[in-house]
């Protein structure tokens, strides 16, 4: 917790929460698995959520030295409410529960409330596009950009507005950049539902083979709503050997500087932690063949965690990049070469961050006209963090 949250570790200040069961959770569950309890009057929280989750959201805001940032995201309503019965496949929610749906997060925010936790931001659906565009075997909801939008005007921001949490940051999509266009041009195109929103939420699985101009257009569709990236994670089942790659860092690295030079103002890990299987996890009933990487890997045998390059390759964003801070534009003659992203802190420091993902040296010689130039060789294969006033 102290690597993350505390004096000297990486400075973190937001957090995602999963609302029930997700595809890191050992079993599925939610909040109220009795069927048609469209009151809600079984909901609570689970065993996990009262001696692990509110355990250690309350330390890391005490290691951190303020509250952190909490944002909520469910990837599936219980399973009585769907079409299908069930958590996985093709599945969306049953019209009869539109409302009942939207009454459950008050409630999830209500139990919370009540262990003195709140929450800054929501996301109404994790991957909509799964359960709907194709089928999945872990715990999923699909939704329509139509039906998605009906819901949030309709249902989701009334209630929420009304139950006293309509000062929540709502986040639409919370899915793959491939599907900002037609998402941002059709739930935000709605009054209501672009009234109830504060941002959009994007992740990174799909960054190679889609175009970051997706991030520029977003933004300039929609300048009011902040872009910001909810999930990452290596999809490659971590082994012994991959412990320290760098190449895992370096995606990372990719992702970020794309998303930081394109309007985004933040950018969300998936996992904190996971053990040496890369889980634990159940996915498609069976947990021997799956399980992925993170930033931080536990031996819990020895007692002992590792720091992968990823984590390294973030901190350098969260450890020199304070909330508060704005992009500021650099220029390079060589596109081809170094990439690059700077910023003005609160401080009215300079913090310019260098990635060089060649196999040779670039020497390299910042030149603010202002304050003057800075000479540096950058290294094969590493990231750099300049900060100066």
């Amino acid at each position: 917790m102290s690597t993350y949250f505390g004096k000297g570790g990486s400075n973190y200040l937001y957090l995602r929460v999963p609302m029930g069961a997700c595809d890191f959770s050992t079993r599925y569950y939610s909040y109220d698995d009795v069927q048609g309890d469209t009151e809600w009057e079984h909901f609570d929280l689970i065993d996990n959520d009262y001696q692990l989750k509110v355990p250690i959201i309350k330390r890391a805001s005490e290691l951190r030295g303020e509250t952190i940032k909490l944002f909520a995201t469910p990837w599936s309503a219980p399973w009585w409410m769907k079409i299908n019965g069930t958590t996985k496949g093709i599945a969306h929610l049953d019209e009869q529960y539109y409302q009942p749906w939207a009454n459950y997060f008050l409630k999830y925010f209500d139990a919370f409330a009540r262990q003195n936790i709140s929450f800054w931001g929501v996301n109404p659906q994790n991957e909509p596009s799964q359960g709907y565009n194709y089928a999945s075997s872990i715990p999923v909801m699909g939704w329509s950009p139509e039906a998605y939008t009906e819901w949030v005007a309709n249902y989701l921001g009334p209630t929420l507005e009304k139950g006293g949490y309509g000062n929540l940051k709502l986040m639409i999509l919370d899915d793959n950049r491939m599907w900002l266009p037609n998402w941002v041009n059709t739930v935000l195109a709605n009054e209501k539902t672009n009234n109830y929103s504060s941002g959009i939420a994007i992740h990174w699985y799909t960054d190679s083979s889609s175009s970051d101009v997706a991030l520029r257009q977003a933004h300039e569709a929609q300048p009011d709503k902040f872009l910001m990236y909810t999930e990452a994670c290596n999809l490659v089942r971590v082994t012994r050997e991959d412990l320290g790659d760098w190449e895992v860092g370096e995606r990372y690295a990719n992702s970020m500087l794309q998303a930081f030079n394109n309007w985004v103002v933040g950018w969300t890990d998936w996992n904190m932690a996971l053990n040496e299987d890369g889980g634990p996890a159940t996915f498609n009933d069976n947990p021997t063949i799956w399980g992925y990487n993170a930033a931080i890997i536990v031996n819990a045998t020895g007692d002992e965690f590792y720091k992968q390059p990823p984590y390294y390759f973030q901190a350098h964003y969260s450890m020199f990049v304070p909330p508060g801070s704005v992009h500021i534009q650099l220029t390079y003659p060589n596109p081809g070469g170094l990439l690059h992203v700077a910023f003005l802190t609160p401080e009215n420091n300079v913090v310019v961050i260098l990635y060089n993902g060649n196999d040779q040296d670039i020497p390299t010689v910042i030149i603010d006209p202002e304050r003057g130039n800075i000479s540096i060789n950058v290294e094969a294969r590493s990231i750099n963090t300049i900060v100066y006033k």
